[in-house]
């Protein structure tokens, strides 16, 4: 190999490895501004109190104001008290996630520090398979056009709006579902036509038994499995769930949980998310308001 093949070898290395650090500072950017947008989302709801006990009790962020103010003549450092929310609420934001966590749970809000650390979880991992994908790391075992046909179900699921009652017993609940179901079946087959497509309500998981799975939506030879929850936020509803993935995944290359009202514990969520990799299948999670993968 000649001194210039060479320099072109090293050349092209170089420009690969440019590609992929720049790739991955705009996952970062990405990443970090998603996951501002939660920490806003969340301390918007603590009251002035809260947010300025939080202040007080983070130095990092103090002493910064405390310098920048100790700097400029007759200016004193802000109050808490007295800034514009926005404002605090801003600064708070660099703030690290286990920071808010800690004084969450330290306040007795234990839901939504599990629910705010949940979601961080979520950002986390979901930039973090993009990089492994920039590097070259398998992180799936399903296609990329797999995983988009799921993604592309999900999200037409997320935006069904529901009109059922939150007070309404099981049998009403299940009678207003089935109509939710029968529209989303529709809904479906005409989002995915360009496929060769199916859709079978309340399908059989076996012939020993009277379990049905709520939807199993087949896209040429993938199959998607739907099921359909009011919520999951007991005990009881998170255990027979996860027994039914259990008796429902070897039906399915891909299952997703509906839940028609935001209304689930964080280690419900963890559970099922969990059985995804000890299958090595998609699962995902559709609230009105949020996707888990």
């Amino acid at each position: 190999m000649s001194f210039l093949e060479k320099l072109g070898k090293v050349g092209s290395k170089i420009a690969e490895s440019s590609k992929k650090m720049i790739g991955k500072a705009e996952i970062e950017m990405k990443k970090s501004k998603e996951i501002k947008n939660v920490k806003i989302s969340y301390l918007c709801k603590l009251s002035r109190q809260d947010l300025a006990s939080l202040y007080k009790s983070s130095p990092s962020i103090s002493s910064i104001s405390g310098t920048v103010f100790a700097n400029l003549s007759d200016t004193k450092q802000p109050s808490p008290y007295k800034m514009p929310i926005n404002e605090l609420v801003d600064k708070l934001t660099g703030l690290s996630s286990d920071k808010i966590s800690e004084y969450l749970l330290r306040t007795r809000r234990r839901e939504i520090a599990e629910k705010f650390k949940l979601e961080i979880e979520q950002i986390n991992k979901k930039y973090g398979a993009e990089i492994a994908e920039i590097e070259g790391r398998k992180v799936s075992g399903a296609s990329e056009t797999e995983e988009n046909i799921v993604n592309d179900a999900v999200d037409y699921l997320r935006n069904i709006k529901f009109n059922i009652n939150k007070d309404n017993n099981e049998t009403q609940y299940q009678e207003q579902a089935k109509m939710y179901l029968d529209g989303a079946i529709l809904g479906l087959k005409e989002k995915f036509k360009h496929f060769k497509i199916d859709v079978q309500r309340e399908v059989p998981i076996s012939g020993d038994t009277n379990e049905r799975i709520d939807l199993l939506l087949s896209i040429d030879n993938f199959r998607i499995g739907i099921e359909m929850k009011k919520s999951l936020d007991t005990t009881g509803t998170s255990q027979r769930l996860l027994g039914q993935i259990d008796r429902y995944i070897d039906l399915c290359d891909a299952l997703i949980v509906w839940l028609v009202f935001e209304k689930y514990d964080s280690v419900s969520i963890k559970k099922i998310l969990d059985k995804a990799h000890q299958t090595g299948k998609l699962i995902r999670i559709v609230t009105p308001e949020k996707i888990f993968k």
